[in-house]
Protein backbone atom coordinates (compact mmCIF):
# COMPACT_ATOMS: atom_id res chain seq x y z
CA UNK A 1 0.00 0.00 0.00
CA UNK A 2 1.00 3.64 -0.43
CA UNK A 3 1.61 4.50 3.22
CA UNK A 4 3.96 1.57 3.86
CA UNK A 5 7.38 3.04 4.65
CA UNK A 6 6.30 6.65 4.15
CA UNK A 7 7.43 8.98 6.95
CA UNK A 8 3.95 10.36 7.55
CA UNK A 9 1.34 9.32 10.13
CA UNK A 10 -0.76 7.27 7.73
CA UNK A 11 -0.89 3.90 9.46
CA UNK A 12 -1.08 0.43 7.98
CA UNK A 13 -4.33 -1.14 9.20
CA UNK A 14 -6.76 1.02 7.23
CA UNK A 15 -4.82 0.81 3.92
CA UNK A 16 -4.51 -2.95 4.34
CA UNK A 17 -8.23 -3.22 4.96
CA UNK A 18 -8.97 -1.14 1.86
CA UNK A 19 -6.62 -3.12 -0.39
CA UNK A 20 -7.88 -6.44 0.96
CA UNK A 21 -11.50 -5.36 0.55
CA UNK A 22 -10.85 -4.35 -3.07
CA UNK A 23 -9.20 -7.68 -3.81
CA UNK A 24 -12.00 -9.61 -2.10
CA UNK A 25 -14.65 -7.68 -3.98
CA UNK A 26 -12.81 -8.40 -7.26
CA UNK A 27 -12.94 -12.11 -6.47
CA UNK A 28 -16.62 -11.74 -5.61
CA UNK A 29 -17.30 -10.03 -8.93
CA UNK A 30 -15.54 -12.87 -10.72
CA UNK A 31 -17.67 -15.42 -8.89
CA UNK A 32 -20.75 -13.35 -9.65
CA UNK A 33 -19.83 -13.30 -13.32
CA UNK A 34 -19.44 -17.08 -13.35
CA UNK A 35 -22.76 -17.43 -11.56
CA UNK A 36 -24.53 -15.14 -14.05
CA UNK A 37 -23.09 -16.43 -17.30
CA UNK A 38 -22.63 -20.04 -16.24
CA UNK A 39 -19.87 -20.28 -18.76
CA UNK A 40 -17.85 -22.82 -16.83
CA UNK A 41 -18.32 -26.44 -17.69
CA UNK A 42 -18.55 -27.60 -14.11
CA UNK A 43 -21.35 -25.11 -13.43
CA UNK A 44 -23.60 -26.35 -16.23
CA UNK A 45 -24.99 -29.16 -14.13
CA UNK A 46 -26.89 -27.36 -11.37
CA UNK A 47 -27.76 -30.62 -9.67
CA UNK A 48 -24.19 -30.88 -8.34
CA UNK A 49 -24.36 -27.66 -6.31
CA UNK A 50 -28.03 -26.75 -6.00
CA UNK A 51 -27.74 -24.78 -2.76
CA UNK A 52 -24.42 -23.06 -3.33
CA UNK A 53 -25.31 -21.44 -6.67
CA UNK A 54 -29.01 -20.95 -6.17
CA UNK A 55 -28.42 -17.37 -4.94
CA UNK A 56 -25.94 -14.77 -6.24
CA UNK A 57 -22.76 -14.29 -4.14
CA UNK A 58 -22.69 -11.58 -1.48
CA UNK A 59 -20.03 -9.07 -2.57
CA UNK A 60 -19.95 -7.51 0.91
CA UNK A 61 -18.93 -10.81 2.48
CA UNK A 62 -16.21 -11.30 -0.14
CA UNK A 63 -14.86 -7.82 0.58
CA UNK A 64 -14.92 -8.45 4.34
CA UNK A 65 -13.11 -11.77 3.97
CA UNK A 66 -10.48 -10.20 1.70
CA UNK A 67 -9.86 -7.31 4.11
CA UNK A 68 -9.48 -9.54 7.18
CA UNK A 69 -7.33 -12.07 5.32
CA UNK A 70 -4.82 -9.48 4.10
CA UNK A 71 -4.67 -7.80 7.51
CA UNK A 72 -4.17 -11.13 9.28
CA UNK A 73 -1.44 -12.29 6.91
CA UNK A 74 0.43 -8.99 7.16
CA UNK A 75 0.14 -8.19 10.87
CA UNK A 76 -0.22 -11.81 12.15
CA UNK A 77 -3.39 -11.00 14.12
CA UNK A 78 -5.80 -13.90 14.58
CA UNK A 79 -8.15 -13.96 17.57
CA UNK A 80 -8.21 -10.21 18.13
CA UNK A 81 -8.97 -9.60 14.45
CA UNK A 82 -11.79 -12.17 14.49
CA UNK A 83 -13.38 -10.54 17.53
CA UNK A 84 -12.92 -7.09 16.00
CA UNK A 85 -14.65 -8.03 12.76
CA UNK A 86 -17.43 -9.83 14.63
CA UNK A 87 -18.09 -6.68 16.65
CA UNK A 88 -18.02 -4.53 13.51
CA UNK A 89 -20.43 -6.71 11.51
CA UNK A 90 -22.56 -7.90 14.45
CA UNK A 91 -23.42 -10.94 12.35
CA UNK A 92 -22.92 -14.41 13.76
CA UNK A 93 -23.38 -16.04 10.35
CA UNK A 94 -20.17 -14.40 9.04
CA UNK A 95 -18.03 -15.68 11.91
CA UNK A 96 -16.96 -18.95 10.25
CA UNK A 97 -16.35 -17.39 6.77
CA UNK A 98 -14.08 -14.87 8.49
CA UNK A 99 -12.29 -17.20 10.92
CA UNK A 100 -11.22 -19.85 8.41
CA UNK A 101 -9.47 -17.43 5.97
CA UNK A 102 -7.77 -15.70 8.91
CA UNK A 103 -6.30 -19.00 10.13
CA UNK A 104 -5.23 -19.93 6.60
CA UNK A 105 -3.59 -16.53 6.06
CA UNK A 106 -1.78 -16.81 9.38
CA UNK A 107 -0.39 -20.25 8.56
CA UNK A 108 0.71 -19.30 5.04
CA UNK A 109 2.33 -16.00 6.12
CA UNK A 110 4.21 -17.70 8.98
CA UNK A 111 5.50 -20.29 6.51
CA UNK A 112 6.72 -17.61 4.11
CA UNK A 113 8.23 -15.21 6.66
CA UNK A 114 8.93 -15.45 10.39
CA UNK A 115 8.37 -11.72 11.02
CA UNK A 116 5.41 -9.41 10.50
CA UNK A 117 5.42 -6.13 8.60
CA UNK A 118 6.00 -4.15 11.80
CA UNK A 119 9.07 -6.20 12.72
CA UNK A 120 10.38 -5.88 9.15
CA UNK A 121 10.06 -2.10 9.37
CA UNK A 122 11.99 -2.10 12.64
CA UNK A 123 14.75 -4.18 11.03
CA UNK A 124 14.92 -1.87 7.99
CA UNK A 125 15.18 1.20 10.22
CA UNK A 126 17.95 -0.37 12.29
CA UNK A 127 15.90 -0.70 15.48
CA UNK A 128 16.36 -3.70 17.76
CA UNK A 129 13.72 -6.33 17.18
CA UNK A 130 13.54 -9.56 19.17
CA UNK A 131 11.06 -12.08 17.88
CA UNK A 132 9.75 -14.22 20.78
CA UNK A 133 9.52 -17.25 18.50
CA UNK A 134 13.18 -17.04 17.43
CA UNK A 135 15.46 -19.66 18.95
CA UNK A 136 19.20 -20.20 18.65
CA UNK A 137 21.57 -23.00 19.52
CA UNK A 138 20.91 -24.07 23.16
CA UNK A 139 24.65 -24.33 23.78
CA UNK A 140 25.15 -20.59 23.27
CA UNK A 141 25.52 -18.56 26.46
CA UNK A 142 25.77 -14.92 27.47
CA UNK A 143 29.50 -14.89 26.79
CA UNK A 144 28.82 -15.53 23.09
CA UNK A 145 26.61 -12.45 22.59
CA UNK A 146 27.80 -9.96 25.20
CA UNK A 147 29.81 -6.81 24.58
CA UNK A 148 33.04 -7.50 26.44
CA UNK A 149 34.87 -4.25 25.67
CA UNK A 150 34.24 -0.85 24.20
CA UNK A 151 31.38 0.14 26.51
CA UNK A 152 31.78 3.16 28.84
CA UNK A 153 31.94 2.68 32.59
CA UNK A 154 31.85 4.91 35.64
CA UNK A 155 34.59 4.11 38.11
CA UNK A 156 34.03 4.69 41.81
CA UNK A 157 35.94 7.69 43.26
CA UNK A 158 37.79 8.41 39.99
CA UNK A 159 35.56 10.98 38.34
CA UNK A 160 34.96 14.67 38.62
CA UNK A 161 31.97 16.65 37.43
CA UNK A 162 33.92 17.73 34.35
CA UNK A 163 34.99 14.17 33.49
CA UNK A 164 31.42 12.91 33.83
CA UNK A 165 30.21 15.67 31.51
CA UNK A 166 32.89 14.65 29.02
CA UNK A 167 31.79 11.01 29.36
CA UNK A 168 28.21 11.98 28.50
CA UNK A 169 29.31 13.95 25.45
CA UNK A 170 31.57 11.17 24.13
CA UNK A 171 29.00 8.37 24.54
CA UNK A 172 25.78 9.77 23.12
CA UNK A 173 24.66 6.36 21.80
CA UNK A 174 24.78 4.77 25.27
CA UNK A 175 21.82 5.04 27.64
CA UNK A 176 23.54 3.92 30.84
CA UNK A 177 26.84 3.13 32.50
CA UNK A 178 27.92 0.33 34.85
CA UNK A 179 29.46 1.57 38.09
CA UNK A 180 32.56 -0.46 38.89
CA UNK A 181 35.69 -0.35 41.01
CA UNK A 182 39.06 -1.60 39.86
CA UNK A 183 41.88 -1.37 42.35
CA UNK A 184 44.59 -2.68 40.03
CA UNK A 185 44.77 -2.33 36.25
CA UNK A 186 43.95 -5.44 34.20
CA UNK A 187 42.11 -6.89 37.18
CA UNK A 188 38.41 -7.90 37.30
CA UNK A 189 36.01 -5.00 37.75
CA UNK A 190 33.75 -5.31 40.78
CA UNK A 191 30.24 -4.18 39.85
CA UNK A 192 28.46 -1.87 42.32
CA UNK A 193 25.43 -0.89 40.25
CA UNK A 194 24.18 0.92 37.19
CA UNK A 195 23.41 4.56 36.50
CA UNK A 196 21.29 5.62 33.55
CA UNK A 197 22.09 8.54 31.31
CA UNK A 198 19.04 10.49 32.47
CA UNK A 199 19.96 10.06 36.14
CA UNK A 200 23.55 11.08 35.52
CA UNK A 201 22.41 14.23 33.70
CA UNK A 202 20.05 15.01 36.59
CA UNK A 203 22.94 14.53 39.04
CA UNK A 204 25.15 16.97 37.14
CA UNK A 205 22.31 19.50 36.97
CA UNK A 206 21.87 19.21 40.73
CA UNK A 207 25.61 19.62 41.26
CA UNK A 208 25.60 22.79 39.14
CA UNK A 209 22.61 24.11 41.05
CA UNK A 210 24.45 23.60 44.33
CA UNK A 211 27.44 25.47 42.89
CA UNK A 212 29.90 22.60 42.75
CA UNK A 213 33.01 23.27 40.68
CA UNK A 214 33.96 21.29 37.57
CA UNK A 215 36.93 19.79 39.41
CA UNK A 216 34.81 18.59 42.33
CA UNK A 217 35.22 14.89 42.87
CA UNK A 218 32.25 12.54 42.65
CA UNK A 219 31.89 9.42 44.75
CA UNK A 220 29.40 6.71 45.69
CA UNK A 221 29.03 6.37 49.44
CA UNK A 222 27.35 2.96 49.05
CA UNK A 223 30.50 1.64 47.34
CA UNK A 224 32.94 3.02 49.91
CA UNK A 225 34.20 0.78 52.64
CA UNK A 226 34.27 3.72 55.05
CA UNK A 227 31.12 5.89 54.88
CA UNK A 228 31.68 9.61 54.57
CA UNK A 229 29.51 12.69 54.29
CA UNK A 230 29.24 15.05 51.36
CA UNK A 231 31.60 18.03 51.53
CA UNK A 232 31.90 21.21 49.54
CA UNK A 233 34.45 19.66 47.22
CA UNK A 234 32.88 16.20 46.83
CA UNK A 235 29.51 15.27 45.41
CA UNK A 236 27.68 12.07 46.37
CA UNK A 237 26.05 10.21 43.44
CA UNK A 238 24.52 7.44 45.53
CA UNK A 239 20.90 8.73 45.31
CA UNK A 240 21.14 8.39 41.53
CA UNK A 241 22.64 4.88 41.57
CA UNK A 242 20.69 1.72 40.87
CA UNK A 243 22.45 -0.66 43.24
CA UNK A 244 20.41 -3.70 42.14
CA UNK A 245 20.58 -3.76 38.34
CA UNK A 246 19.67 -6.70 36.13
CA UNK A 247 22.58 -9.12 36.31
CA UNK A 248 23.06 -12.49 34.68
CA UNK A 249 25.69 -15.16 35.07
CA UNK A 250 28.09 -15.71 32.22
CA UNK A 251 26.72 -19.22 31.59
CA UNK A 252 23.09 -18.12 31.13
CA UNK A 253 21.65 -19.53 27.86
CA UNK A 254 20.90 -17.04 25.11
CA UNK A 255 17.34 -18.34 24.73
CA UNK A 256 16.66 -17.55 28.39
CA UNK A 257 18.14 -14.07 27.95
CA UNK A 258 15.86 -13.43 24.98
CA UNK A 259 12.82 -14.55 27.00
CA UNK A 260 13.77 -12.20 29.84
CA UNK A 261 14.28 -9.27 27.47
CA UNK A 262 10.86 -9.87 25.91
CA UNK A 263 8.92 -10.61 29.09
CA UNK A 264 10.47 -7.92 31.30
CA UNK A 265 10.97 -5.40 28.46
CA UNK A 266 14.65 -4.99 29.35
CA UNK A 267 17.02 -2.60 27.64
CA UNK A 268 20.22 -3.93 29.18
CA UNK A 269 21.68 -6.55 31.49
CA UNK A 270 25.10 -6.90 33.08
CA UNK A 271 27.04 -10.13 32.67
CA UNK A 272 28.99 -11.07 35.78
CA UNK A 273 31.31 -13.83 36.87
CA UNK A 274 31.89 -14.22 40.62
CA UNK A 275 30.60 -10.70 41.24
CA UNK A 276 32.89 -9.12 38.64
CA UNK A 277 31.65 -7.39 35.51
CA UNK A 278 32.82 -9.09 32.31
CA UNK A 279 30.38 -7.68 29.76
CA UNK A 280 27.14 -5.91 28.91
CA UNK A 281 24.19 -7.07 26.81
CA UNK A 282 21.88 -4.42 25.38
CA UNK A 283 18.80 -4.91 23.21
CA UNK A 284 20.72 -3.69 20.16
CA UNK A 285 23.63 -6.04 20.81
CA UNK A 286 21.34 -9.02 21.45
CA UNK A 287 19.21 -8.39 18.35
CA UNK A 288 22.30 -8.02 16.14
CA UNK A 289 23.89 -11.14 17.60
CA UNK A 290 20.74 -13.23 17.16
CA UNK A 291 20.34 -12.00 13.59
CA UNK A 292 23.96 -12.83 12.75
CA UNK A 293 23.65 -16.23 14.41
CA UNK A 294 20.51 -16.93 12.41
CA UNK A 295 22.17 -15.93 9.14
CA UNK A 296 25.23 -18.07 9.87
CA UNK A 297 22.96 -20.99 10.73
CA UNK A 298 21.08 -20.57 7.45
CA UNK A 299 24.38 -20.41 5.59
CA UNK A 300 25.55 -23.61 7.30
CA UNK A 301 22.32 -25.38 6.37
CA UNK A 302 22.73 -24.26 2.76
CA UNK A 303 26.31 -25.54 2.68
CA UNK A 304 25.21 -28.90 4.09
CA UNK A 305 22.41 -29.14 1.54
CA UNK A 306 24.82 -28.20 -1.26
CA UNK A 307 27.37 -30.79 -0.25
Amino acid sequence: CVTSGVKVPGGLCVPLLVVGACFGRAVGLLVQHCHTTRSSVWLEDESLFPRMFSNPPCLTLYALVGATTLLSGTTRMTVSLTVMMFEVTNNAHSLIPITLPIILARVVSSHLSATSIFENHMILEGRPCLNPSTRVDPSLTAVDVMLSHGFPIVEVNRHTIASLATLLESSVQHHGFPVVSQEVSNRPMVCHGYITRQRLIAALVKAKRKRYHDDSRCFFSSADRVPRATTDVEFDLTPFLDDSPIMMAHHTPVNMIMDLFNQLDLNYCLVINDGCLIGVITRDVLASAVMSLGMSRMQAVREVDWT
